[in-house]
């Protein structure tokens, strides 16, 4: 049996793939008022910061953010700061559009492979759109896509080929 805080979740995940922003907020609402353990938070709030991202909502991912940091300060181990190096570099690209982080995301994605690989491709594409050189976010996107075939990316990489604007919100 399920708690409510999982079942509302579920949920939120599958409106989350349909963009349902209408029932996502709604969700939200519901979410932010029921008491859930560290983990289902901080589960939580990794969508949520994912979310209000792509949504440029600075705000509301700035408070996704600081619930996450608080719950990471308190953990140890690789996997915390893992998931604590991720929300920042997502927050730093998404809402800061910090065009510093290209030559660290250029050595990171020169020791990665397969999905991971091109996952920062992407980023390194958004990060090169918000710098203004959209040759340079065309090639990154243009090797991404061959990375992420077969996932929810590939369409979204295929989307800012046709039109870079999508870099903005997605």
């Amino acid at each position: 049996m399920y708690k409510k805080s999982s079942l509302l979740q579920f949920q939120l995940d599958a409106y989350l793939l349909l963009g349902d922003d209408f029932k996502i907020e709604n969700i939200i609402k519901l979410l932010d008022r029921m008491i859930m353990t560290k983990g289902e938070t901080l589960e939580y709030n990794l969508k949520k910061l994912s979310y209000y991202c792509s949504q440029a909502k600075k705000d509301k991912a700035q408070v996704a953010f600081n619930k996450i940091e608080d719950i990471l300060s308190k953990v140890k181990g690789h996997q915390a700061q893992f998931i604590h190096k991720e929300s920042k570099i997502i927050f730093d690209i998404y809402i800061r559009h910090d065009t510093k982080l290209i030559k660290e995301l250029e050595q990171l994605q020169a020791n990665q492979e397969g999905i991971v690989r091109g996952l920062t491709l992407y980023r390194l594409a958004k990060l090169s759109y918000f710098d203004k050189n959209s040759n340079k976010a065309q090639s990154y996107l243009l090797q991404a896509k061959e990375l992420l075939d077969n996932t929810v990316w590939f369409y979204i990489v295929e989307e800012a080929l046709k039109d870079m604007s999508v870099l903005n919100y997605k």
